[in-house]
């Protein structure tokens, strides 16, 4: 495809963020590239899980990928045109646990289910009619072909020398690192074996 030439936004810095046509405020920015076809693409966001279990469902219908995800006080998800366009059965699973993360992953894994790297991201909720706030982990999964049975593993501390250190445990045990996201209280990573 033909790529455009422009420079936008470049922070001072010759060439930043050039050979590309870039949107965006001070707070988001997105990138895209000038194709002969276009496709579509989609932004998905909430703190909601609710909304965000019909608007990720009903991307997936429309053949729609995982290109990136974000979260702070809410999961912000970019998707395009998957590559054969073909529909995609995709599932949500948020909790504020570690241990029902993975005992969730691992049940929709059991049944095809493979985790998306873009779709992890770590968000902060406020707890309704009071001023606390949950930290939940949100993360996409979707069906997959493949029926390799799969084990996940997931990791989730606030002190990054524990992080690692688990890391490193969970590694020896043969599993490898396959998404990580910073949430706003904790570090979380998923290992898969």
């Amino acid at each position: 495809g033909r790529r455009s030439s422009e420079t936008i936004r470049n922070r001072g810095r010759p060439g930043a963020w050039s050979d590309c046509d870039c949107v965006g405020g001070s707070d988001v920015a997105a990138i895209f590239e000038r194709r002969e076809a276009a496709a579509p693409a989609r932004i998905i966001a909430s703190g909601n899980t609710g909304t965000l279990r019909e608007e990720i469902q009903a991307a997936g219908k429309q053949g729609l990928c995982f290109v990136d995800g974000a979260g702070v006080k809410e999961a912000f998800y970019a998707l395009a045109q998957c590559a054969d366009g073909a529909p995609v059965e995709y599932h949500v699973i948020a909790t504020t646990k570690t241990e029902t993360f993975e005992k969730e992953l691992n049940a929709l894994a059991a049944k095809g289910m493979r985790l998306i790297p873009a779709g992890l991201v770590g968000i902060e909720k406020r707890v309704l009619m009071t001023s606390a706030y949950n930290y939940e982990t949100v993360a996409v999964v979707g069906k997959v072909t493949e029926t390799t049975p799969l084990a996940y593993r997931v990791i989730g501390t606030v002190r990054l020398s524990t992080f690692e250190h688990e890391l490193q445990a969970v590694a020896a045990e043969g599993f490898r690192l396959v998404a990580f996201t910073i949430g706003p209280k904790e570090q979380v990573a998923v290992l898969a074996k």
